[in-house]
């Protein structure tokens, strides 16, 4: 079945590129979403049916949580008729460290050596009576993430042809693994575009900023003085802040916009006294923006 000659090729796929950079080390920052959260999931994958998933470690890659899903079809997708898709989502300590990953195994899958290991390692796995032929095309670059590269693989056997795409992208701290294999068609670079954007569209939908402490405002809520709103902390490397204040109720909800209000500072005034005040915080990265509101203060008076 496909799905477990995908599993064996996985195998010694990331056994191979596990030889890159060093040990694990520490954690990703408070805040990342979790690997699991970021894979490919069948709602990504109409045609698609998740047939296994679980947490990976991988002690030798310097990854701080690491995730793989795997997909099978039912009916043919796009023009490759893939049967296989294994997806393997890795979240490094920071981008830093998942761009020292990538660039390192970028190197290292571009050098012969690595290429007629990955070539007899198929070989074994599939077994050296059943194989025909074995050709790996070139690592080539793909644009559709921070940093994207793909090799192709066909295994001819004596029983059918086997084509295989071995894809790696990076986007922020997010390393993933894509290995599809195709029966009855080829894998071709616009293939694994096509299931490297979706992996990207997912990934940006989890990564947009991230509440870890929510904002909050200091100062005395009295007419002349001013109010200094903190925008928290936040996960996902926000690039900017926006603010607007509120006026609440008194239990600090049916909360209503300052008209203009929307710097740092507010100055309370005679048209605050008997509302509490809030301030709501949105945090902007690359991926999107999100929100998060201060706790109310007391009366203003």
């Amino acid at each position: 079945m496909a799905g477990r000659r995908i599993a064996a090729l996985v195998s010694v796929v990331t056994a191979l590129a596990a030889t890159v950079v060093g040990t694990a080390v520490g954690a990703p920052p408070v805040g990342t979403p979790s690997a699991s959260a970021m894979a490919l999931t069948a709602a990504d994958i109409p045609d698609g049916k998740v047939v296994k998933q679980a947490g990976v470690s991988d002690s030798d890659l310097n990854i701080a949580d690491d995730y793989e899903r795997s997909f099978e079809f039912a009916t043919p997708h796009g023009t490759s008729k893939f049967v296989s898709l294994d997806n393997e989502t890795l979240v490094a300590t920071s981008s830093a460290a998942a761009a020292n990953e990538y660039h390192g195994l970028a190197h290292r899958i571009s050098q012969p050596s690595y290429l007629r290991a990955l070539s007899n390692a198929l070989v074994k796995r599939i077994g050296k009576k059943n194989v025909v032929s074995v050709a790996l095309g070139k690592p080539h670059a793909l644009a559709f993430a921070d940093s994207a590269m793909e090799i192709t693989v066909i295994l001819r056997t004596k029983r059918s042809p086997l084509d295989i795409s071995i894809s790696v992208y990076r986007l922020a701290s997010v390393l993933v693994f894509n290995l599809a294999e195709g029966i009855g068609g080829r894998v071709s670079p616009g293939d694994a575009l096509a299931f490297g954007k979706l992996g990207v569209a997912h990934i940006k939908q989890v990564l947009v900023p991230l509440t870890i402490t929510a904002p909050s405002v200091t100062g005395a809520p009295q007419q002349g003085q001013t109010l200094t709103a903190a925008h928290g902390t936040w996960g996902d490397e926000p690039t900017g802040f926006a603010y607007q204040w509120q006026h609440c109720d008194a239990t600090g909800a049916n909360c209503a916009d300052v008209p203009g209000a929307t710097a740092g500072t507010y100055a309370v005034t005679s048209a605050d006294v008997g509302s509490t005040l809030k301030v709501v915080v949105t945090a902007t990265n690359r991926f999107g923006a999100a929100a998060a509101p201060s706790a109310a203060t007391a009366a203003a008076s």
